[in-house]
Parts: C-alpha cells; sequence; structure tokens
C-alpha cells in the first residue's frame, strides 16, 4: 500500500479502493520524471498544522532531534519507476526500510502538509487530518502524485496510474483533501487530541496571496449549521467578517494580502461553529497573518493591489461543491456559466458588476450527474471584452 509520487505519492485512506502493491512497502511512494539521469530533487512535507502522532496525540518530538513527523523530505535522483525509488511511511504503518538509492524512508502523521521540492517554486498542500488513516490494514486509498522537473509541475490521480494524462493538473498553491478526492463529504476527526483547538491553519490563497483560513468540522456537536471567521485588524476586539456553509472548511479573505517580508500590519483570525438557533461554539486556535503594509482603516480593495484577470476553482475534482475564484483589475462585468460537455448551460454563477478585487461563488453539483464540466467568465466593460477563459472541473460522485 503506497502513496504514488511522480513523484507518483500513494496515500492510504479508507474503503477498499485499488488492492495492488508497488514495491517497496511504503505509504507515500515517489516516482520521478526528470529531465537527466543525474538530477537529484529533493521532495518535502512540511507540516503548516499542529502534526498528531500513531496514537492520535499532539506531536511533542523536537524535530531536531530525531523521529520527525513534522518537516521531511525525500531526495531521489534521475527517473524513477515503480521498480525503485521509495517514498514516506504512514505513522500508522511505519515499517522502517530505504530506498534502493540508500535514503531511509521518513514518516508523516495526520496534518496537513505543504509538499514541494528544491528544484522550483511549485507547491501545493494536502490535508488528511481524518480519522480514517488510522486504520490502514484494512482500507486502501491510493492517491498518485507525479512530479515532471522539465514543466515545474506537479499531479494526481485518485488510485494508481502511470500514464501521465491520467493525471489531474495540480495548480500551483492548491489545496486538496483526501476526503474530497475520494468522494467523501467532510473528514473524521474525532480522535485527534484536542482537535478544534488546534485545527485552524493559515496558508496563502492560490489567487492574489490573500489570507486562506482553513480548519474542519467541529468533532463533538452534531446540530452545526454552518462556521463563522471572527478577525481583529486594527481593532481592539474580534469582529465577525464571514459566514460559511456547515460543509465549507476554509474562507478567503480577499480584503487583506500577506506580506512575506514581514513588514506590516499582523491581522488575527479565529473560527465559531454555528450551531441550531445561532448559538456559537468555542473558538478555534487564533493564526496571524501578516499584511502588506495595507491601513486597517483602508480595507476595501487596496490600491496597492495589483490585480490580474483569473479564474479557478477548488477542490477539482469536487464533491458535490467547488469554489471559483476570480479576479479583475478593474471595475467590470463579470458573468460566469456553467456548461456540460455537450455545450448547454447548466447555471448561471455571476453577472453583475464588480469592482477590481478578488471574489469567490460556490458551485453546488448535488442534483448533476458525475462527469466533466465547463465553467466560463467573460469580463466586459461596455461593449468591448476584457477577457474570456474558459476550463474545465470533474464532478466525482
Amino acid at each position: 500500500m503506497k502513496i504514488l509520487f511522480c513523484c507518483t505519492l500513494i496515500i492510504m485512506y479508507s474503503i477498499p479502493f485499488f488492492p495492488q502493491e508497488l514495491p517497496p512497502a511504503v505509504e507515500i511512494y515517489v516516482h520521478q520524471l526528470a529531465d537527466n539521469s543525474n538530477h537529484l530533487i529533493i521532495h518535502h512535507f512540511d507540516a503548516v498544522s499542529v502534526v498528531w502522532d500513531q496514537y492520535y496525540n499532539i506531536n511533542t518530538v523536537d524535530p531536531n532531534n530525531g523521529d520527525n513527523i513534522i518537516n521531511t523530505f525525500f531526495p531521489i535522483r534521475g527517473n524513477r519507476t515503480n521498480s525503485g525509488g521509495g517514498g514516506w511511511h504512514f505513522i500508522k504503518s511505519n515499517e522502517g526500510g530505504s530506498s534502493p538509492q540508500g535514503y531511509e524512508y521518513p514518516v508523516i502523521g495526520f496534518g496537513l502538509y505543504k509538499v514541494h521540492c528544491d528544484d522550483s517554486n511549485t507547491c501545493f498542500y494536502i490535508d488528511y487530518r481524518d480519522d480514517r488513516l488510522s486504520i490502514l490494514g484494512n482500507y486502501n486509498y491510493d492517491i498518485s502524485l507525479k512530479y515532471r522537473s522539465d514543466i515545474n509541475k506537479y499531479y494526481w490521480f485518485a488510485g494508481i496510474a502511470s500514464d501521465i494524462t491520467q493525471f489531474t493538473e495540480l495548480v500551483n498553491g492548491e489545496l486538496i483533501s483526501i476526503w474530497e478526492i475520494f468522494n467523501e463529504s467532510y473528514p473524521i476527526n474525532n480522535l485527534l487530541e484536542n482537535f478544534w483547538q488546534n485545527c485552524l491553519v493559515l496558508i496563502p490563497s492560490q489567487i492574489g496571496n490573500h489570507p486562506k483560513l482553513v480548519w474542519g468540522p467541529h468533532p463533538t456537536l452534531t446540530d452545526v449549521v454552518g462556521y463563522r471567521v471572527y478577525r481583529k485588524y486594527g481593532t481592539a476586539t474580534f469582529d465577525p467578517i464571514a459566514t460559511t456553509d456547515f460543509d465549507e472548511y476554509y474562507y478567503n479573505d480577499t480584503e487583506l494580502t500577506l506580506d512575506f517580508i514581514q513588514g506590516g500590519t499582523n491581522a488575527y483570525y479565529y473560527v465559531k461553529a454555528i450551531v441550531i438557533h445561532e448559538s456559537e461554539s468555542e473558538a478555534t486556535n487564533t493564526v496571524v497573518a501578516n499584511i502588506d503594509g495595507q491601513s486597517p482603516e483602508k480595507l476595501i480593495s487596496s490600491k496597492n493591489i495589483i490585480y490580474d484577470f483569473q479564474i479557478n476553482n477548488y477542490p477539482n475534482p469536487f464533491n458535490p461543491s467547488t469554489t471559483i475564484e476570480y479576479s479583475t483589475p478593474e471595475r467590470s462585468n463579470v458573468v460566469i456559466k456553467v456548461y456540460d460537455m455537450l455545450g448547454r448551460e447548466v447555471k448561471e454563477l455571476v453577472n453583475e458588476i464588480k469592482d477590481e478585487g478578488t471574489y469567490q461563488v460556490k458551485f453546488n453539483a448535488e442534483s448533476l450527474s458525475s462527469g466533466v464540466y465547463i465553467y466560463t467568465i467573460t469580463v466586459s466593460n461596455g461593449n468591448s471584452i476584457l477577457f474570456r477563459e474558459s476550463k474545465q472541473m470533474v464532478l466525482m460522485k
């Protein structure tokens, strides 16, 4: 059982899927398509969340003192296929060993990880804070991931695959999760120690480097109807800024932009679960974002931000909903529509004037059949078309 990472990575999950095995016996199996046989590329799993160990306890091991499951790396030289390469163990089935090239297999735990390599700035985030990963011996969910050094791209496939045409390209900075890839509606995290008090994570958004908040379902409340995001920025108290659906565990704060030089002003966030009759749970942990030179008194579309015409959706594939994020650099009319593969319009999601900035719209395909759908954006000013683009998304039920 493995994660193919072509890099081809295979992550063990829940429910029987592909029973075949690939040598050696690791859970994250790495394949690589390098541009030459001597090209050494080091791939990293770096935790951006709290990490839980094999006993579902918060990991307290010093990363500098061995047994590290927080920041791990695995080097691969040249092209590696099913016959070699190696990869990562998952914490619940660590069997030791080393690759044919002599590198000891590292181990990862329950957590949200940034996956990247030393070869380029390409990265993606993968969230498998899910109890179902604890029963690897009974279930076989595999994810194949490949890295191509010639074009600096990662790809994924739900199952074991070797043909690059079967894979879906990962957009740089994209967040994927185990449960969405395998058509589960939500993760299960009841076993993870103090999950709610440690679940909130902050990463950059795919478009615009906005603060993107990621959390998970409340582990004990059964009557949650949504989640409320709170922010403190230039005020003495936390104020509610957004509400998400009960099955939506992320939010992009498009009013602010991250400052990676750490020269701006801090913004603070936490999330509360909303239960029936609008009462709220206790807050998650608080996360901090350093904001790019924006005055707290002037939050709306800062002129210091340079937007471009862009559109993307995540997750992709999805079930049953996905978020479409788009940007426009000037005030214009934006139309976003979804079509099936026969060209029939499925839904008009947006048709309105938008100021410059980055926006999100949710597409719910609960009533639709599995398959490939096309979403298009048309941005216009009067009779002039400023931008038009179409992209595919895959509904997997």
